[in-house]
């Protein structure tokens, strides 16, 4: 028979097992190890994880009549929370001295809308996308304002997508397009998308009501 210490220390490592092996399966099913998830909504998402979970873990301790102090479950997953942030951030920061972790990215739509992309991809240092050019689509592009853009991500080069820009896609074959979508209206649109499943790049379409939000392309 066990005493009631190492009733409750058992129940711990038990519990701590079993919510340990949930909390990786819900990392995993939001794609934190196979996915470019922008910084910010990784951290927000494991601290929802972590919270959930400190709740979870309260009410099995105490079903299972396994006593263990509410702080001191509260500062496991406090402490769970900040060490995993804290290696994901080391992880990022290390990934983004490496050239094979950035992706040369190509953004595609109207002048505002490049602006916004750029400026949000610029910001997020450790998903790796490198904008290295953009295709307007816009009747005032020669009028778009690179001065507006972060100083880091001035370098780019700038195309008028109104012009045949086919010729640009087959020759960058291994970059990642960016394409707002509402900037292609009938025919340009699916003359789009032929071009994209014919050279097969990879790509990701930004909604219109998306648009300024780089998380919208999880």
């Amino acid at each position: 028979p066990y005493t009631m210490a190492e009733h409750s220390l058992l129940g711990r490592v038990d519990i701590g097992l079993v919510l340990g092996a949930a909390c990786l399966a819900m990392f995993s099913g939001k794609g934190l190890y196979t996915r470019r998830v922008p910084w910010w909504s990784q951290v927000f998402f494991i601290a929802k994880v972590m919270a959930l979970l400190c709740v979870i873990d309260g009410f099995i301790s105490f079903a299972l009549k396994v006593h263990a102090s509410r702080l001191l479950v509260f500062l496991n997953w406090s402490l769970g929370f900040v060490l995993v942030v804290g290696l994901r951030y080391v992880a990022c920061k290390v990934a983004t001295h490496l050239k094979w972790w950035k992706i040369p990215t190509v953004v595609i739509g109207d002048n505002a809308t490049v602006a916004e992309l750029v400026s949000a991809f610029h910001n997020d240092h450790y998903a790796g996308y490198d904008v290295q050019a953009a295709i307007l689509r816009d009747r005032n592009f020669r009028q778009f304002d690179i001065s507006s853009l972060p100083s880091g991500a001035r370098r780019i080069e700038l195309f008028n997508g109104l012009q045949p820009y086919d010729t640009f896609v087959r020759s960058h074959p291994n970059a990642f397009y960016v394409i707002a979508i509402d900037a292609f209206r009938g025919h340009g649109r699916e003359a789009l998308l032929e071009l994209l499943k014919e050279t097969g790049v990879s790509y990701a379409i930004v909604p219109l009501a998306m648009q300024p939000q780089l998380y919208a392309m999880e």
